[in-house]
């Protein structure tokens, strides 16, 4: 599979989900659940994690290009990060959540 069979399909849904309109909603304190919930529901957030877990198992100059196209729109979802922690966690064999997720250091 090439790359471009990838990041065309993620284009065009961020192109439908998050027009720079409904960008600025969300900005501007409007809810993005409905934005979230069709990324959930495209099975991009699974990119990063391996295949064997159900993922794609893509590498990460793939999963940049996909990132490159979240910026280019100021997607205001943390979907990248989302996309590393649900690989780290299934690499780890830790269920994974549903929703975003987000890493922190305990210190």
């Amino acid at each position: 599979m090439d790359a471009a069979d990838l990041i065309e399909p993620f284009a065009r849904m961020l192109d439908t989900i998050a027009a720079p309109a409904a960008v600025r909603a969300v900005e501007h304190g409007g809810s993005a659940d409905a934005m979230w919930a069709e990324v959930a529901a495209s099975g991009f957030l699974d990119a990063l994690v391996g295949e064997d877990a159900g993922g794609a198992g893509l590498p990460l100059a793939v999963a940049n290009a996909l990132w490159q196209e979240l910026g280019r729109r100021a997607v205001p979802l943390p979907v990248g990060e989302t996309m590393i922690a649900r690989a780290l966690l299934a690499a780890a064999g830790r269920p994974i959540p549903d929703g975003p997720v987000a890493l922190a250091v305990a210190g």
